[in-house]
């Protein structure tokens, strides 16, 4: 009997520690989207210096919004690029939305309050040619179909914290 209730321990044990990783796994930087690319092909970018078309590319921005309408827009005041659709399909294509979905829910739940920092991987696109836009009722001329989040983090509308 008292191998019995060592082997339940013992199970316990891992079951709780399995618990554990899973739960702060959302927690953990480095969501991707399924979706295969070459690391060494992605440049690292300022936001503000966002131009070349089908670009794979690494930024770091601030999403916002409001009911369906949500931009990204750099960390500082940018003269182009600003209000740029991130699109993420690729997640939710690929099933990969299950931690992603929990904080963007969280932003969207508290959109009067909250804005998020995102470190984000992916392709760049910028429809100056045919304006046909990207977004909700095509209002951004540019987006990023992101392909990994590297950072996101919610913090306050107000907050000069980036």
């Amino acid at each position: 009997m008292l191998a019995m209730e060592k082997y339940f321990k013992r199970i316990e044990n891992y079951l709780l520690y399995l618990l554990i990783v899973m739960q702060t796994s959302c927690s953990v930087f480095h969501l991707n989207s399924g979706t295969n690319y070459n690391d060494k092909g992605v440049k690292k970018i300022n936001f503000c210096d966002l131009q070349e078309n089908n670009s794979l590319i690494e930024t770091n921005l601030i999403y916002t919004g409001f009911e369906e309408y949500w931009y990204a827009n750099g960390l500082k005041n940018c003269k182009i690029n600003t209000n740029v659709n991130l699109n993420f399909s690729e997640f939710y294509n690929n099933d990969n939305e299950y931690c992603l979905d929990k904080k963007l829910r969280k932003l969207n739940k508290n959109y009067t309050t909250k804005k998020a920092i995102i470190t984000v991987i992916g392709i760049f696109k910028n429809d100056s040619i045919t304006n046909e836009g990207y977004g909700h009722l095509n209002s951004s001329s540019s987006e990023i179909k992101v392909l990994k989040v590297k950072r996101i983090k919610l913090i306050n509308k107000n907050s000069s914290q980036q």
